[in-house]
């Protein structure tokens, strides 16, 4: 089970450049924080990881697996108020950025992440202006 929370479901005019700012991320990991604690509620084994673009809160116990779609969506339904693409953890996608690969798109590691501040210097390559 999975939750893509990315930068460009958060409303910023910047976006209207096709563009994701850095304040977006940053907000991004605030709302994948909330989701973790959230989680911990139902589920033991949670971790965040910076997808490149945002971030996936992926669960891994057991029972998380097991979910039905009809499951997965009432879960969607409680975050609705989340930014996260309801599609990734309804099941309907079998790919995800795998941690320690790269982002293309974005140029990005994708990393698991405990603080913020290891997203700024872990992950945005020197050439990129941020």
């Amino acid at each position: 089970l999975a939750f893509d929370i990315d930068a460009d479901n958060i409303h910023c005019s910047f976006h209207k450049s096709g563009r994701v700012c850095y304040s977006c991320i940053e907000r991004a990991f605030v709302w994948a924080k909330k989701m973790r604690r959230e989680l911990l509620k139902d589920f033991n084994r949670i971790e965040i990881v910076y997808s490149g673009a945002g971030f996936h809160v992926h669960v891994f116990d057991r029972n998380a697996f097991l979910l039905s779609i009809k499951e997965r969506k009432i879960l969607n339904k409680k975050f609705s108020s989340y930014p996260i693409d309801p599609w990734v953890s309804e099941g309907e996608i079998y790919l995800i950025r795998m941690p320690y690969s790269l982002n293309g798109f974005v140029s990005r590691k994708v990393l698991p992440v405990k603080n913020f501040k290891f997203v700024k210097e872990k992950t945005f390559p020197k050439f990129l202006k941020i």
